[in-house]
C-alpha cells in the first residue's frame, strides 16, 4: 500500500542532513505492507530507520530503486511554455525599444533640418516659432526617453526571469526515465486502527554554515550578535514548513581514533604492470538494496521516536549538548527549497557587554584601531564563520569569527576610531663624531614625539607601539635614552625585538605626549643598512 508522507523535521549537518517523514495510515490487524515513494535521490540506503507512535512489530525494511518512464512531465512542459511566453514578450519589448530609438533619431534629424533651414532664411527667425519648435523637441524627446527607460527595465526583468526558468529546466535533467526511490515496510499490526509512522533517512547534498550580523553600540558598549544559519540543499526534496535542527557534529569523521600499524622498510621490487583483466577481477560487486533489521535494532529504532514531532511549534530556540557537539533546535517552521541556493535562517539574538581596546602604531598609521573584548556568556557555541559588523548603525566591514565556546573570550576588530588624533614627529636628529679607543666612531641621536588627543566624551586607555633599531653587528651599539625601562610592566615594556609598548590613559578632550629617544653608534667608516 502506497502512503502519502510529509517531511516534518530535518537535522542539518555540515555536509548532509537527516530527514524525518511522517504518515498517518489506517492498518488492519495482521501483517501489512506500506511504501514511502519519491524519496530523495541523494538518500543513503543504510541510514533508513522506522519508528511508530503505537506498538507495532517491524518485520522487514527494504530499499528499492525503480525507474519509471516519463509519459508526460507536466513540470517540464509548464517551464517550457513559460520560457516561450517570456521570450515572446521579450521580443515584443525589444522591437518596441528599437522603434522608440528610431523615433528619437527621426525627431533629432527633423530638429537639425529645421534649425539648418531657419539659419539660411534669416527673415523667418521668428522667436515664437523658435520657442514652439524647442518646446516640441524637448517634450517629444522627454516622452521617448521615459518610454525607453521603462522598456529597459521590462527587458532586464524578462531576461532575469527567462534565466531563472531555464536554470530550473536544466535541474530537471534530460533523462527519459524518472527515478523513484522507495522504502518498503512490512509491519505486524496487533489491532486495527490509525498509526503514525515516522521514516528517517540521511541524504547528501545538504549543509549549513554559521553567519553573523554584529551590531555595536559605542555609547552603551553593548554588542548584539544575530546568530544565523546559511542552509543549502540540493537533495531533490523541498523542505516545506519543517522544523529544523542544526548540528555541529561531523558524521563523516569516524568516531574511532586511528591506530598506528607496524612501519616496515624493505628493498623495492619492480613489478610488471597489471593487465586490464586483473582490474576487472578486483571490481566492486553490486550491493544489495534490501536491509533486514534484527530485533535489537527494531527496538532501538522504535524507541527513537521524535519527542514532540507532532506538537505545534513554539517560537523558541533551544540548544543542547550531544557528546562533543551542539544541536540548535529551531522550532519555528522554515521552508528550504532544493535549489542549491543559500537560505538565511536566523535562530537567536545574543547580547554581550564589551570592553573596548584601542591600539595605535603611529610610525605606520595615524589612526587608532578599536577592538571589542567579549566574553561569551551565552549557552551557544559561536562556530567559526563570516560576520558583518555594524558600528552605531553603519556597516563597517566583514570579519571572520573564531569558534568560541561558552565562557570563552574573543576579540572583535571594529576598524578605526576617528575620535582620536594621532601625530608622530621628529623633534631632533643630532650627529656626533667621537674618538673612542683611538677609533673614530659616529653617533646619531634621535628624538621623536608622539601626540595623542582624545576627542571622545569618555576617558580611554590606549596601547601605543613603536620601536628602536635592533643591532645585527657587534660594532653597532643601540641605546634607549627615553623612556627608561628597568623592567617590563603592563604600563611600559621592551621586548627582545626592540618593540616598545606604552599603556596610557587619556582623559576626555585631553592630549598625551610620549617622548622616544635613542642613539645609534658605529665606526665612522662603516656603511649602515636599514637605519633610515
Amino acid at each position: 500500500m502506497k502512503t502519502e508522507s510529509t517531511i516534518k523535521l530535518v537535522t542539518v549537518y555540515t555536509d548532509r542532513a537527516q530527514v524525518t517523514r511522517h504518515t498517518k495510515v489506517k492498518l488492519s490487524k495482521g501483517v501489512q505492507s506500506i511504501s514511502f515513494d519519491n524519496l530523495s535521490p541523494q538518500i543513503i540506503e543504510k541510514s533508513v530507520q522506522v519508528s511508530a507512535a503505537k506498538p507495532v512489530v517491524l518485520k522487514d525494511i527494504k530499499f528499492n530503486k525503480e525507474y519509471l518512464p516519463i509519459s508526460s512531465d507536466s513540470k517540464r512542459k509548464e517551464l517550457v511554455e513559460k520560457i516561450e511566453n517570456l521570450q515572446n514578450k521579450l521580443n515584443s519589448h525589444t522591437d518596441m525599444h528599437q522603434l522608440l530609438s528610431d523615433e528619437k533619431v527621426f525627431v533629432q534629424n527633423i530638429s537639425n533640418k529645421v534649425i539648418s533651414s531657419k539659419q539660411k532664411n534669416t527673415n523667418e527667425l521668428n522667436p515664437e516659432s523658435w520657442q514652439a519648435m524647442i518646446t516640441f523637441y524637448h517634450q517629444k524627446t522627454h516622452d521617448i526617453d521615459s518610454k525607453l527607460r521603462e522598456k529597459n527595465i521590462e527587458i532586464k526583468e524578462l531576461q532575469a526571469s527567462i534565466k531563472q526558468h531555464t536554470k530550473s529546466l536544466k535541474l530537471l535533467g534530460d533523462d527519459q526515465y524518472k527515478e523513484n526511490n522507495q522504502v518498503l515496510l512490512s509491519l505486524e499490526v496487533p489491532q486495527e486502527g490509525e498509526y503514525d509512522i515516522l521514516l528517517k533517512y540521511v541524504v547528501y547534498n545538504a549543509s549549513w554554515t554559521p553567519n553573523y550580523d554584529i551590531r555595536v553600540d559605542s555609547e552603551t558598549r553593548k554588542i548584539n550578535i544575530a546568530y544565523n544559519a546559511l542552509i543549502q540543499q540540493n537533495t531533490g526534496e523541498n523542505w516545506m514548513d519543517v522544523r529544523l535542527t542544526l548540528s555541529t557534529a561531523k558524521p563523516y569523521i569516524s568516531g574511532n581514533a586511528p591506530s598506528l600499524s607496524q612501519w616496515n622498510i624493505a628493498q623495492r621490487v619492480e613489478k610488471p604492470l597489471a593487465s586490464p583483466a586483473s582490474y576487472a577481477k578486483r571490481g566492486l560487486k553490486k550491493s544489495k538494496i534490501s536491509v533486514k533489521t534484527h530485533n535489537s535494532e527494531r527496538e532501538e529504532g522504535l524507541s527513537d521516536m521524535i519527542t514532540g514531532a507532532f506538537e505545534i511549534a513554539k517560537p523558541t530556540v533551544s540548544v543542547e549538548q550531544q557528546g562533543g557537539s551542539q544541536v540548535f533546535n529551531i522550532e519555528i517552521p522554515n521552508t528550504i527549497d532544493s535549489d542549491n541556493e543559500k537560505h538565511k535562517v536566523g535562530f537567536t539574538l545574543i547580547q554581550f557587554d564589551a570592553k573596548f581596546e584601542y591600539t595605535c602604531i603611529p610610525k605606520l598609521s595615524k589612526y587608532v584601531y578599536q577592538k571589542a573584548l567579549i566574553k561569551n556568556e551565552s549557552d551557544f557555541t559561536l562556530i567559526a564563520g563570516e560576520a558583518s559588523v555594524f558600528y552605531d548603525g553603519n556597516f563597517i566591514s566583514t570579519t571572520q569569527l573564531k569558534t568560541t565556546q561558552p565562557s570563552e573570550e574573543f576579540k572583535l576588530s571594529l576598524g578605526i576610531d576617528e575620535a582620536f588624533t594621532v601625530e608622530r614627529k621628529q623633534i631632533e636628529k643630532f650627529h656626533r663624531n667621537e674618538g673612542l679607543f683611538k677609533t673614530k666612531r659616529k653617533k646619531i641621536e634621535y628624538h621623536y614625539q608622539i601626540s595623542i588627543k582624545n576627542n571622545k566624551k569618555t576617558k580611554e586607555e590606549l596601547l601605543v607601539e613603536d620601536q628602536i633599531p635592533k643591532s645585527q653587528h657587534k660594532d653597532i651599539e643601540i641605546e634607549l635614552v627615553e623612556p627608561k625601562i628597568k623592567e617590563n610592566s603592563d604600563a611600559l615594556s621592551l621586548n627582545i625585538s626592540n618593540l616598545i609598548k606604552w599603556k596610557i590613559v587619556v582623559d576626555s578632550a585631553e592630549e598625551e605626549k610620549i617622548n622616544l629617544k635613542y642613539s645609534v653608534e658605529y665606526p665612522v667608516d662603516m656603511n649602515i643598512a636599514g637605519l633610515e
